[in-house]
């Protein structure tokens, strides 16, 4: 397991110069009061002070032995939870958190919505970790096992290309986490010239995207304008009450 001194991500040699280090960024995700405040301030070995539900966005920043590692956790309300998308395309790992003394029907939600994110184009093939939280607060035997049975996070990670793996926390014992932390390491570690060109080639696709959204949006624009200009009769309709007159 290593040293308990240190952050979940192994950082033994943190004194390593920050000109060298690469840079690594991962989306802290889950659905509101799942927990995934305290496990960012876990794995970045820091205080917590506020203790109210993440609403909007927060980063946690360290050095380990060859990364700047960025961690980004966005809030799980249901209005946040729309705009996460937006931050897929930076990413090179996801860490998913799920509360495991919530109800059946809420956790059978949250992984709803874990299917919705691990099936988007720009979250395939990378690296997540499922974190479950709570652990300690469970009134019945639950492990990894029975999650990745129930919700078939096996298929999904053959179907959609991301190599997942699934641990819990508790408030007194840190030791699953870690595992699953230095698990991600290694896969970041392992894939990270590919996982870099795949930031490029997403951010590329998706400019690529919004250019043709932007030309299309002024084509039209243009369209309608040149219709408008041309010469009709005073008590013609404009072109856009015809539309709706004769819609």
């Amino acid at each position: 397991m290593g040293c308990k001194d240190y952050n979940l991500f192994c950082c033994c040699c943190g004194n390593a110069s920050r000109s060298k280090l690469k840079p690594m960024s991962i989306l802290l995700l889950g659905l509101e009061s799942s927990g995934k405040t305290e496990i960012g301030h876990l794995i970045v070995k820091k205080q917590r002070q506020n203790f109210d539900s993440t609403n909007g966005v927060q980063n946690f920043t360290f050095n380990n032995h060859s990364f700047t590692i960025n961690i980004t956790e966005v809030g799980g309300n249901k209005e946040m939870q729309k705009l996460w998308h937006h931050y897929f395309i930076k990413t090179m790992a996801i860490v998913y958190c799920y509360d495991m003394s919530s109800s059946p029907s809420e956790m059978e939600n949250s992984f709803k919505v874990f299917n919705t994110l691990i099936s988007n184009e720009y979250v395939r093939g990378k690296p997540i970790l499922i974190v479950g939280t709570k652990a300690d607060l469970v009134t019945y035997n639950v492990e990894s096992y029975d999650i990745e049975n129930m919700f078939e996070l096996e298929k999904l990670a053959n179907i959609f290309g991301s190599k997942l793996k699934v641990c819990q926390n508790s408030s007194l014992d840190h030791d699953d986490l870690s595992s699953g932390c230095l698990w991600l390491e290694d896969e970041l570690n392992r894939d990270y010239k590919c996982l870099k060109n795949r930031l490029k080639l997403d951010k590329h696709q998706s400019s690529k995207k919004h250019r043709k959204r932007l030309s299309y949006w002024f084509t039209r624009k243009k369209i309608h304008s040149e219709l408008n200009s041309s010469k009709r009769p005073k008590t013609a309709p404009t072109i856009s009450k015809t539309i709706l007159l004769y819609s």
